[in-house]
């Protein structure tokens, strides 16, 4: 075993794995990376459409802050989708694609 599978967060980085997969098959070629979504935000003076998916992710976590939704246990899969849109930004801007298949096969089987 791996010392990151030994971590606290090891559950939640596979998490977000999956959702990157559930996000590519209800989305397709319109998610950040693929194809379209790629096309249209790939030139690094679109950060702010890449901030504004993020902050759409994130307006989904703050509404788990009001009075009707104390202690939704929904909290945690809005969190893990604003940490897919971060990683997926994060790797547009150091020029790869993710691919959350190479991500299996290397970081998280080991």
């Amino acid at each position: 075993m791996s010392t990151w599978q030994s971590t606290r967060i090891a559950p939640e980085l596979r998490a977000v794995a999956e959702e990157y997969h559930r996000a590519k098959q209800k989305h397709g070629e319109f998610t950040m990376d693929g194809k379209m979504g790629h096309d249209v935000i790939i030139n690094p003076s679109n950060n702010l459409l890449r901030l504004a998916a993020l902050m759409e992710e994130v307006g989904e976590v703050s509404e788990h802050f009001t009075y009707d939704k104390v202690d939704d246990p929904g909290l945690r899969k809005e969190l893990i989708q604003v940490a897919n849109v971060a990683l997926t930004w994060a790797s547009i801007l150091r020029g790869y694609d993710f691919e959350i298949e190479e991500a299996q096969e290397g970081i998280l089987t080991q």
